[in-house]
């Protein structure tokens, strides 16, 4: 028997998101579905809501249906109080629910739109139920704030954007600033676009129903939303409902600042006799009957055997809602010294492209996972001698990544990272350019001290 090393797990604190529109472009979802329906696993029928999984075929409740209402109305008399009393300023609002602090990407973006004339305002919180009241009154902040706010910029599904009934569609030949309401650009939070999500992925067992989505207004009012490469824009235009012509591929900062991190790991000398760091860091299962292939490799431990001898040190990454209860680094952190990357869905994949770190896909369930909730990119089309539907063979690769004798296949995994990114040489403030040219270019206003 060979040594057993105490192993490390890693819980990311990564917010959990999903997409949809209002009733005024649910003729589009309802033809993203149909076109995909007959590849798609619907729901089971005893799961409900989101977070849970799907909940296709049984309807929203009147409790639920009114106490959303009553939220909706009270957010939109709010908003035009506000509208009526506080003055428009030239200003920038970024709301986030991804964590309590603001993300590389606002960071980066409010000190750009400061320096284009603009004030920034950034307000990150992630909602649970543990500060569901405090959270109801950080909504109203927000509320305040976007009503003084000539741009708002998010990350993913913001009910304080999506509740109110604001006039943010661009059209032909306008600049968007000339509108009562501000303009809305979402830039999401996750690079590419892999697996089906928003409106792609509704009422299948991975994600809500499409009468839920409806009913909380999922991704509505947006003017644009950008994402990561040209190949991903028709992607992003289903999960959003949104016309593809108002969905724009912009590289974020957070793009740039791996690719110099990426560029630096590559001018570091050649791995030299230490044991090869291995990633395993699978996606997150929404619905509690999914298979867990990588969950079971764990549980197993044949994998252990890749820590005998120093070869290797393996460290496991749990999404935070897989694993409660137990602390650590974030995936991100852990990929930054890692040697390669095990993974079954997850698109921190994309992160690993751009920092050149190697990834290898475990996909036993990959049939499955086409119809629930669905693939944009389908690894075992893209690369699939980097794809592993069996245990046993998966251990062998990696067993011959630790000790130098597999010789990766770079050009498919390229090839998989085109899916996401274009060959670009834009400028790293190219976002805020853009989003700057929707509003005059930034034409000075009263500004003042509406803070987060």
């Amino acid at each position: 028997m060979g040594r057993t090393r105490p192993v490390r797990l890693l819980f990311p604190r990564v917010g959990l998101w999903r997409g949809a529109m209002d009733s005024g472009e649910a003729k589009a979802a309802r033809e993203v579905r149909e076109a995909r329906g007959a590849n798609r696993e619907e729901a089971p029928r005893n799961v409900a809501g989101p977070g849970s999984g799907g909940a296709h075929g049984m309807g929203v409740s009147r409790p639920k249906a009114a106490a959303v209402a009553c939220l909706r109305g009270l957010l939109n008399v709010w908003y035009r109080l506000c509208r009526a009393v506080l003055p428009r300023r030239n200003q920038v609002l970024l709301l986030s629910r991804q964590s309590d602090e603001p993300s590389y990407d606002f960071q980066v973006l409010a000190g750009q739109f400061r320096a284009r004339g603009f004030s920034a305002v950034v307000m990150a919180k992630r909602l649970s139920r543990k500060n569901a009241l405090a959270y109801g009154l950080f909504a109203l902040r927000q509320t305040a704030c976007l009503a003084q706010s000539r741009l708002c910029v998010i990350d993913g599904y913001n009910p304080v954007v999506s509740l109110l009934s604001l006039d943010v569609a661009p059209d032909a030949g306008q600049i968007d600033a000339r509108r009562a309401d501000p303009v809305v650009i979402q830039i999401w939070h996750a690079f590419g676009a892999f697996k089906a999500f928003g409106r792609q992925s509704t009422d299948t067992a991975e994600n809500c129903s499409g009468q839920t989505a409806d009913l909380l207004r999922m991704h509505k009012n947006y003017s644009w939303a950008v994402c990561s490469g040209e190949r991903c824009r028709e992607a992003y235009a289903q999960a959003f409902g949104m016309p593809i012509e108002r969905v724009v591929a912009k590289e974020r900062p957070w793009c740039f600042k791996l690719k110099r991190l990426g560029e630096a790991r590559k001018a570091k000398p050649s791995h030299a006799g230490g044991p090869r760091g291995i990633l395993f860091a699978p996606t997150l299962r929404k619905n509690p009957d999914s298979p867990r292939p990588l969950s079971e490799l764990y549980e197993a431990g044949a994998w252990r055997r890749l820590e005998d001898g120093g070869a290797a040190t393996v460290i496991w990454s749990f999404h935070p809602l897989e694993r409660k209860g137990r602390a650590g680094a974030s995936t991100l952190d852990a990929l930054m010294t890692s040697d390669l990357l095990v993974t079954d869905y997850s698109s921190v994949v994309f992160e690993a492209c751009l920092l050149g770190v190697p990834t290898l896909f475990y996909v036993p369930d990959i049939d499955r996972y086409r119809r629930s909730p669905g693939l944009n990119a389908d690894p075992a089309t893209l690369c699939p001698n980097l794809c592993f539907t069996d245990e046993a063979a998966l251990l062998e690769a990696l067993e011959g990544f630790a000790s130098g004798t597999w010789d990766y296949p770079w050009d498919e995994y390229r090839r998989f990272g085109a899916s996401a990114f274009d060959e670009s040489d834009a400028p790293d403030d190219a976002l805020a350019d853009f989003a700057a040219s929707r509003l005059d270019g930034g034409r000075t206003m009263d500004d003042g001290p509406c803070k987060a």
